[in-house]
């Protein structure tokens, strides 16, 4: 087998899309302050009338630390805008969601108490379905702290990435997630499918669940399920294919395929999910990396999102500039 010589990533993708969800993107310019001091009332609700602040303004996505006032501040800030519902959101449920907030998040409804996550690289969200109002104007606070340190780069503050309020339709596919890794000694590749369905609605579903891939080589899946009143599931499945059927991911030609979770009552779509993923399989023996069952020599792995001036917010053409460099 040939060696390569050249750089090499492995990026975990986990990029998935909700056909069938309404959404709003909060994403903009929005108000920001740090050091922050709060009034606290009962339930730990925010009792500061916010709109009597100094604030000043701040990119989301974005970094504090990209901003020179702000370029060494360690500590909690407070970011705040305020939204209106859309005419559009008078059905299903609302939740408000973030792709990802560096390091701990505390999430703030109209002052009152949402949730909290901690995890700067994490998609969380939140049901405000009877937090918000609907007839005029909402304000959203999100207390920002990065003060916790992950790896070895700069602890970049801030809502890192996309913010949104999403509607959903009785159901819900809170995780979506497929791995396909060929075996090389008995031609098979194995495919492992898992994912997490929630009922939003206080009364049992029975639903039909159904897998497309993109490629014919793939074979779809159907199966049925009955989710209890409010009831959070979760199904996986198993199956194998000839690995010759299929064109394998590699850093020359990083084919993926596509593949779609839909979620049916009597024939209607309720909820859809789309994901993408590659076929390959990494392992080292010996001093030895391989990359299916080649043997490869590395000059660049794992990319740190790491820019003085986009802090880790960096757009595509830079990302795509470094890994050229790299090849």
């Amino acid at each position: 087998m040939k060696k390569h010589l050249t750089a090499f990533l492995i990026i975990v993708t986990h990029l998935s899309v909700s056909a069938q969800t309404a959404t709003k993107s909060l994403n903009g310019i929005w108000k920001f302050k740090a050091p922050i001091q709060l009034e606290w009332g009962t339930y730990h609700t925010i009792k500061t009338d916010l709109s009597t602040l100094q604030w000043d303004s701040i990119a989301v996505p974005g970094n504090w630390d990209t901003e020179n006032e702000y370029s060494r501040y360690v500590g909690e800030a407070a970011y705040y805008r305020t939204f209106e519902i859309p005419s559009a959101f008078s059905k299903g449920e609302l939740f408000i969601h973030f792709d990802a907030v560096y390091y701990e998040a505390k999430v703030y409804i109209n002052g009152n108490y949402l949730g909290q996550h901690a995890g700067g690289y994490t998609p969380f969200e939140f049901c405000i379905t009877d937090m918000v109002r609907r007839d005029t104007i909402n304000e959203l606070v999100v207390l920002v702290s990065n003060e916790i340190s992950r790896g070895a780069w700069w602890s970049w503050g801030g809502i890192s990435r996309n913010v949104s309020i999403h509607q959903y339709n009785d159901v819900k596919i809170d995780r979506f997630m497929i791995s396909a890794i060929p075996d090389f000694e008995n031609g098979k590749t194995t495919f492992s499918l898992s994912s997490q369905l929630e009922n939003l609605k206080a009364v049992s579903k029975k639903l039909q669940v159904e897998v497309v891939f993109d490629d014919p080589a793939i074979p779809s899946i159907e199966s049925s399920i009955t989710l209890g009143n409010n009831e959070i599931k979760t199904i996986k499945s198993t199956f194998s294919i000839n690995t010759e059927k299929l064109k394998l991911w590699h850093f020359d030609d990083p084919n993926l395929y596509h593949v779609t979770l839909k979620l049916k009552s009597g024939g209607t779509v309720l909820e859809e999910r789309k994901t993408r993923f590659g076929v390959r399989k990494v392992e080292v023996k010996g001093i030895q990396l391989l990359l299916n069952n080649e043997p490869i020599r590395a000059f660049g792995f794992n990319r740190v999102s790491d820019h003085r001036a986009y802090g880790n917010t960096e757009p595509f053409e830079l990302i795509k500039r470094d890994i050229d460099h790299m090849k």
